[in-house]
């Protein structure tokens, strides 16, 4: 079946979750981030079902904010309402979302790649990447493989990096 597009993040994830709790009972969870960028206002809304954080770089502070936006998977529960959460970006900030795949790498050590690694290196990314998602987002999957190595992932491992441009 077909879902109509939707570009409000929050009401395309409640018939998401509506869609897969009545057609697949009982599947396990799934876990999804939506989320709608206004490229010219730089005003982002975030609909999430179990999926980390989006990390923001705010280039003015050069450091790394969470948008807190938590909420059950999908298909969880039938119940679940799920509402957006808004941020602006400034120019020359960054909003990173990824999969949980990236924060629990492992290496073969067994050592976590984690939250306050991703944080340094989106730090040092944006720092120098002059405004280049593609750098960044380079950069921070060449640190994800050097840190795991040879350590065995066991899960997808998926970055996007959105930057707004200086005006």
């Amino acid at each position: 079946s077909q879902i109509e597009i939707e570009s409000q993040p929050a009401v395309l994830m409640n018939r998401l979750n509506e869609r897969l709790v009545k057609k697949m009972p009982g599947m396990t969870h799934v876990c999804c981030l939506l989320a709608h960028v206004d490229g010219n206002s730089g005003h982002v809304q975030v609909a999430n079902a179990g999926s980390p954080f989006p990390l923001v770089f705010r280039a003015g502070q050069g450091e790394v904010a969470e948008v807190v936006s938590e909420a059950y998977p999908l298909s969880v529960r039938d119940n679940t309402s799920y509402a957006a959460v808004t941020d602006d970006l400034a120019p020359g900030d960054a909003l990173v979302l990824c999969t949980d795949g990236v924060i629990e790498a492992r290496n073969a050590a067994g050592d976590v790649y984690g939250d306050d690694r991703l944080r340094a290196t989106i730090e040092r990314a944006c720092a120098e990447a002059d405004g280049s998602a593609d750098t960044v987002l380079r950069r921070i999957l060449s640190d994800l493989q050097a840190f795991a190595g040879e350590g065995e992932q066991d899960d997808d491992q998926t970055v996007v990096v959105v930057i707004r441009e200086e005006t």
